[in-house]
């Protein structure tokens, strides 16, 4: 370079000379063959070495040597195309630190065009490569924290931007786990995986919250000599870091926005351990974005607890609704949007859009109570219930129970929350179990009727007996001469009393003693106690049983069968009669009574004087359950079943004296 100058400048060489070595660049020359021949002062003291030293090829040497293969390279392509180029190297600067530089070159021909010369000056671009390094490393890492990477692979990425700009350090990231006394991961990318993996087997302390030896984490921390800092001699991870050959460290606590400790960030060096201002800058952008990674995956990881908790509900809520056959279902009622779940459809077989498509399903004898409970609840936004059946698309019918209330808040909006069950099976079990309640009481009635034969033979030979004694009275008349027409008249219409009266104790013997189905109507309590009273009077009097009936003239009316209710009653004399049977030296006596509520029901209570009912109480309306020598124990179990049929009671109650009292109540008959 300097003998080119001097040739174009003459005497002005000295001068030029002076003016290159003060240049704030690193300016040279080399030969055709790239070996250098000229380095101003500036190069000489940056690298500080002499020109003897980096003569020739040697200048390679202070080039880094991840660097000197690509720059060797790049020159040789420059020399062949023969034009000028550039190129970023890292030098190595005299107190052995390496900063970027950008190699620029040119070359100078001769008057034949060839190459006589290579000139070049490096400019220090390492402040400006390290930026763009940790803003490409910074988008990278955003992105990987964007697209839902794990946060052990967003760590490293981390880890790895820092080792990127500051080349001579490891840097490790280690997080706590919220919910437990232990380390999350331990993240070092340029660290053997076992002293990770070490790392989180250790135990947190549980004041400082670290696996390390030194009092507080969650402050900033340089040692420069690991093995010599007392702050790391209790170290866990000093001796696997001293095995590593590394002896300073720099501790940077990691924190939420709001202050929460979520772990810390160690650089680890093999010379000292003190930052520059660059690296602060670098670390403290690092933490941030660590910052802003643990606290984007631990709230991903609540969403996805919370999505398994949802995903687990919403399978419980459908194996419990496909158990107990229960479908659920949203209705906006103005818009006339349904949002039905899965079950509900199976059990539709279909999912009707609109209100009206639902109801056209509805069986033609239930739409109108459906109609006018649905208009109720529309008119007042209360709860909505109804029973119904529904007729599926494949023409199955379903019996249906459907219940609904408005959410609370939206009256110009209703929203309607309701489930509506598959009681199908519900419906034919209790019309089987009502059959067999049907045997079960017509089986009852027969063995009561064996109980009663003498009042029978009793009630109905008084009328035959009367029938008789007036034909022959009205032949007698009739024999005479004249005849007496008159007393024959009169007799013969006493037969006819007679006649009826014994057709009227059939007629009551058939219709209670009869099998037949339940049937539903008004009954007077009081004039069916009388029946059956009238059927025992004869019994009672064989068995020096007194039988007294005090009624309430105004007692209600009730709904239900006739005959089965005159069944119970049957069934609490015959027992009452049994228990004062044993009455030993004293009087044998069966009250019934009739009386009404306050609520508005009718009760009938049978009192006895007999024995009371000490063994076993709690077990007296079981089924099969007696105290009778050769009794079944179906008879109370029966009158329960009749009178729960009947949406009534029964109950018994031992007497201040002898005896137990047998009574049962049954709502007063609707208007």
């Amino acid at each position: 370079m300097m003998d080119g100058v001097a040739d174009r400048g003459g005497a002005g060489g000295p001068d030029l000379q002076r003016v290159i070595d003060l240049m704030p660049a690193m300016a040279w020359s080399a030969r055709v063959d790239g070996t250098g021949d000229f380095f101003n002062q500036h190069y000489l003291d940056y690298v500080g070495l002499t020109v003897e030293e980096v003569r020739d090829w040697q200048w390679t040497l202070a080039v880094h040597p991840d660097d000197r293969g690509r720059l060797l390279e790049s020159w040789t392509e420059f020399r062949d195309a023969r034009k000028g180029g550039e190129i970023e190297a890292r030098i190595r600067r005299h107190d052995g630190v390496y900063r970027w530089f950008l190699f620029r070159t040119s070359p100078q021909f001769d008057e034949l065009g060839r190459i006589i010369q290579w000139h070049g000056v490096n400019t220090d671009i390492d402040d400006q490569k390290r930026s763009a390094m940790m803003l490409a490393g910074e988008m990278q890492v955003l992105e990987m924290i964007a697209s839902g990477r794990s946060l052990r692979d967003v760590l490293a990425g981390l880890c790895e931007m820092i080792e990127s700009v500051d080349t001579d350090c490891c840097c490790e990231i280690r997080i706590l786990d919220a919910a437990s006394a232990k380390i999350l991961c331990s993240v070092a990318p340029r660290l053997p995986p076992e002293y990770s993996a070490a790392i989180e087997e250790m135990p947190l302390d549980n004041v400082s919250r670290s696996v390390d030896g030194y009092p507080n984490p969650k402050v900033e921390m340089i040692a420069d000599g690991i093995v010599s800092d007392p702050r790391w001699l209790n170290a866990a991870c000093r001796e696997h870091l001293s095995k590593l050959g590394l002896r300073s460290a720099w501790q940077v606590p990691i924190f939420t926005r709001q202050g929460d400790f979520l772990g810390t960030l160690f650089v680890y060096r093999q010379g000292s351990a003190k930052p520059l201002a660059r690296h602060r800058e670098i670390i403290a952008r690092a933490v941030q974005i660590a910052s802003i990674a643990v606290a984007r995956s631990r709230t991903e990881e609540e969403l996805a607890a919370r999505q398994r908790k949802l995903n687990e509900a919403h399978e419980h809520l459908s194996q419990a609704q496909s158990l107990t056959r229960t479908g659920s279902f949203r209705t906006d009622v103005l818009a006339d949007v349904h949002i039905q779940s899965d079950e509900l459809y199976r059990i539709l077989g279909c999912q009707p859009a609109t209100i009206r498509q639902f109801r056209e399903h509805i069986h033609k004898e239930d739409v109108a109570s459906f109609d006018a409970a649905f208009q109720r609840a529309m008119a007042k936004q209360t709860d909505f219930e109804a029973v119904f059946r529904f007729v599926t698309p494949k023409g199955d019918v379903r019996h249906l129970h459907a219940v609904a209330h408005f959410q609370a808040g939206n009256l110009r909006r209703p929203i309607v929350m309701g489930s509506i069950q598959d009681i199908t099976e519900t419906v034919q079990r209790e019309d089987e179990l009502n059959l067999l309640r049907t045997e079960l009481a017509h089986l009852a009635r027969s063995m009561s009727l064996g109980e009663l034969a003498a009042s029978i033979a009793h009630e109905v030979n008084q009328p035959l007996a009367g029938i008789v004694n007036n034909a022959h009275a009205c032949l007698r008349m009739l024999s005479v001469s004249p005849p007496n027409i008159d007393g024959a008249i009169r007799t013969a219409e006493r037969s006819i009393r007679d006649g009826n009266r014994a057709a009227e104790v059939v007629r009551r013997l058939r219709e209670m003693f009869q099998k037949r189905e339940y049937v539903a109507e008004p009954v007077d309590l009081n004039d069916a106690v009388s029946e059956v009273l009238a059927i025992c009077a004869h019994d009672m009097k064989r068995r020096r049983i007194s039988l007294k009936f005090e009624r309430e003239a105004d007692l209600p009316h009730v709904d239900g069968d006739r005959v089965q209710l005159q069944q119970v009653i049957l069934n609490l004399l015959l027992n009452a009669a049994d228990a004062v049977a044993g009455n030993e030296g004293r009087a044998k006596s069966i009250l019934v009574t009739s009386r009404g509520t306050a609520e508005g029901s009718a009760t009938i209570s049978v009192k006895d004087d007999g024995t009371g009912v000490d063994d076993a109480p709690k077990r007296i309306f079981e089924a099969f359950y007696t105290t009778k020598a050769d009794g079944m124990g179906i008879g109370l179990s029966v009158s329960k079943s009749i009178i729960e049929r009947h949406k009534g009671r029964i109950w018994f109650e031992q007497n201040q004296g002898p005896g137990a009292t047998f009574s049962f109540s049954l709502p007063a008959a609707s208007a």
